[in-house]
């Protein structure tokens, strides 16, 4: 009996050990002063909100990554690259002749014409021709040249727009200086992408717009920006701007030779006096002899002189002999770090951190509108201005800043 009652208190001894060992999770129940783990449902949540992002930022670079491959793809099937990296639109060969014979010579190498345009101020029809399939462009520009060799032929370059936005733009009114051409007969015209649509930044200028080039065009800020600051340096009062929309269609930003070409020509025959370009690109013999046509008639032709850096090769068109090009300086009359520098640049202007149109702006492409708005205003001849500007770096004209600053504001 006595036995029996050990047994029985030994048992009930160990029976809270065995029925912890039973919980789950196991483990003794927590003694007096230990805290017992609480159920957070806020944490639950917060793990199962975190997953989502995770997945829903996974979703989005996927996506991210499909369109950028897309669009790659896009690129490739419409454009190509040269031997020196630039781009130009996949087969095209682009020819300016005085005679119609010329489409002729063309279409017996083979190549297929897809538009042929009308250039009436420079005299000169512009065709554009696709290579047979199988040849090199090269080849056959090469071939078309030794048929046609008073004419200019050559492959269709796409141009880069100079110029970077580095704050958020809100288009507002810019206020127009009072100028001594104001109220007379002041015609200009800006080669760019399409204008935004905004009432208050050109106020009280004449708008005239028109679309160059296959396919919708596309609107950008920076066109928006060079446009201001044209009309802020020239005055908005009695002040006509055409706008030449010469936007890619496609995928890749720019503007082809085809299409500067034939606002370049259009710019004249409507009367302009000053033509802004704030494009860059390779050299092209369809763009240089409508340059030096449409210059001969009196038009002044103004470039951006290019944001590749110091020592890179002098962009076109502003590296044309007819052509007026502009480097970019800061507030402090400092050239800008990343300006092209060479004989091709004639002057200088701010085109640092210039506020334009609501947004804050850097490039010789906001540079260059000011020496075209001043030489508007003032209706001299670049030789004249050249006279009056500050000079900046060695005495002279130098291959950094021109023949010096020009002040547009």
């Amino acid at each position: 009996m006595r036995r029996i009652l050990v047994s029985a208190i030994a048992l009930s001894l160990l029976a809270p050990s065995f029925s912890a060992a039973q919980r789950p999770g196991g483990g003794a129940r927590p003694g007096i002063g230990m805290s017992m783990p609480t159920y957070r449902p806020e944490a639950m949540r917060s793990g199962v909100l975190d997953d989502v992002a995770t997945a829903r930022r996974q979703a989005i670079r996927r996506e991210e990554g499909q369109a950028e491959q897309q669009t790659r793809i896009a690129i490739d099937a419409a454009y190509e690259r040269d031997p020196l990296g630039h781009w130009r639109r996949r087969g095209e060969i682009v020819m300016a002749a005085a005679s119609p014979d010329a489409a002729s010579a063309a279409q017996a190498l083979g190549l297929a014409m897809r538009r042929a345009q009308l250039l009436p101020a420079s005299g000169l029809i512009l065709y554009t021709f696709a290579v047979p399939a199988g040849a090199r462009a090269q080849d056959v520009v090469a071939a078309l040249r030794a048929a046609r060799p008073g004419d200019a032929i050559d492959l269709n370059f796409v141009y880069d727009f100079e110029g970077g936005q580095s704050a958020g733009a809100r288009f507002n009114a810019v206020q127009a200086p009072p100028g001594p051409g104001a109220g007379g007969r002041r015609i200009a015209a800006v080669i760019d992408s399409s204008l935004p649509i905004d009432r208050e930044t050109l106020a009280g200028v004449t708008l005239r717009t028109e679309r160059f080039g296959p396919g919708p065009g596309k609107a950008s800020a920076h066109a928006l920006a060079v446009a201001a600051i044209l009309a802020d340096t020239a005055g908005h009062a009695g002040l006509t701007l055409l706008a030449a929309d010469v936007s890619e269609a496609g995928p890749l930003p720019g503007a082809s030779a085809a299409s500067i070409a034939q606002a370049l020509d259009w710019a004249a025959g409507a009367g302009a006096q000053v033509v802004n370009i704030s494009l860059t690109g390779p050299p092209n013999a369809v763009l240089a002899i409508v340059v030096r046509r449409i210059a001969a008639r009196g038009v002044v032709i103004v470039a951006a002189a290019g944001n590749a850096g110091p020592r890179a090769p002098a962009p076109y068109p502003a590296a044309l002999p007819e052509v007026v090009g502009v480097t970019a300086v800061d507030r402090d009359l400092r050239i800008w770090r990343r300006a092209t520098q060479g004989p091709h640049v004639d002057f200088s202007a701010q085109g640092v951190k210039v506020t334009a149109a609501g947004g804050e702006w850097s490039g010789t492409s906001l540079a260059s509108p000011v020496v075209a708005g001043v030489l508007l205003r003032t209706l001299e001849t670049p030789e004249a201005l050249a006279r009056q500007v500050r000079d900046l770096g060695a005495p002279g004209r130098d291959t950094v800043f021109g023949f010096g600053f020009v002040a547009g504001r």
